[in-house]
């Protein structure tokens, strides 16, 4: 075993004592047998941390856990990797389950390219309460692409990233830098547009599967916040940085900033943030144009009655459904 690479599961933790045991149960229950597993608990005010406690103790030479005051789940992630000493890491939520083999399908084929600098990620499917009903959706970026491919394909068809579907060297990780701890949204597609900017290639590997929880996380007024609108702008403006420091401006990379930032607006131009106003401006700046509509009666009934943050809630559930079933929502 100790031939093997060390694998690092790196587990943030908050008030997770629903489904933590799962969790931790699929990262021992992982065929890669050489691997710590580091917890780090953000300040839960519930029993996660009693739960992890039992689980170091019953296994403490593979589960190392640690404390901090609630910072977010970004601070916590980079203290666990402070704290990890694998040469791959596994970042997973404390709400998402791996299938057994993952990280073992994904370390035979690093040790297969020997390259410290590739990439890997697998199929990620979401579900509610059971794992059985399991759903997947196809995209495009699961293929195997360079860099400047899944950028674009990130940019340009507003697709989303799960951080657990990835398995990550160390060595791409110290030249990328810690997760964006100002971000409270968004976060996870700044962080890996980063890590796959510092990569050679990404190798998408189908059999490698993670389930993710959905439906959990946050409230709709934390989700349609000041905060959180603007933290979701900040992250999509320093992916646009990454892109265009690596690249010279094409119209591919025009048309993908173009879209990214009229999906923002269309989703978010109700919202009365400031940030709107620099979306705009920074649409303009790659040449597009994005006219805003006035508010429909409906829309100013529902703020008026709920309030805008149910009215945004709302909106971006129709929002969706047209986009899904290609009705068109821009």
């Amino acid at each position: 075993m100790s031939n093997l690479p060390l694998v690092s599961i790196c587990i943030p933790a908050f008030n997770s004592e629903k489904w933590i045991d799962e969790t931790i149960q699929s990262s021992l229950n992982q065929t890669w047998q050489n691997k710590e597993i580091i917890i780090v608990d953000d300040g839960s005010t519930d029993n996660t941390w009693n739960i992890i406690e039992n689980y170091a103790n019953k296994y403490p030479t593979i589960i190392k856990i640690f404390r901090q005051e609630n910072k977010g789940a970004c601070a916590a992630r980079n203290l666990a990797f402070e704290m990890s000493s694998g040469e791959y890491i596994q970042w997973l939520d404390s709400d998402d389950i791996l299938a057994s083999d993952k990280i073992g399908i994904q370390m035979n084929y690093a040790l297969s390219d020997n390259d410290s600098s590739m990439l890997y990620c697998g199929k990620f499917g979401s579900f509610r309460k059971n794992i059985k009903n399991v759903k997947f959706k196809d995209n495009s970026l699961w293929n195997d692409l360079t860099p400047y491919e899944w950028m674009i394909n990130y940019l340009g068809d507003v697709l989303m990233t799960q951080p657990g579907a990835w398995l990550i060297s160390r060595y791409i990780i110290e030249i990328t830098g810690p997760w964006n701890e100002s971000l409270i949204k968004n976060q996870d597609g700044e962080y890996i547009f980063r890590l796959v900017s510092n990569s050679k290639f990404i190798k998408f590997t189908p059999e490698a599967i993670i389930y993710y929880r959905s439906g959990i996380h946050g409230s709709v007024s934390k989700t349609y916040s000041q905060e959180s609108i603007d933290s979701v702008f900040r992250g999509i403006k320093k992916s646009i940085e990454v892109l265009i420091a690596k690249y010279p401006l094409t119209k591919e990379i025009e048309n993908a900033i173009q879209n990214v930032l009229k999906v923002f607006l269309a989703k978010n131009y109700y919202s009365n943030s400031i940030i709107i106003k620099e979306a705009m401006d920074l649409l303009l700046k790659y040449n597009g144009q994005f006219n805003l509509p006035s508010e429909p009666i409906h829309f100013r009934f529902i703020k008026k009655l709920f309030g805008i943050k149910t009215a945004l809630y709302l909106k971006n559930l129709w929002w969706n459904f047209k986009l899904k079933t290609g009705i068109g929502a821009i």
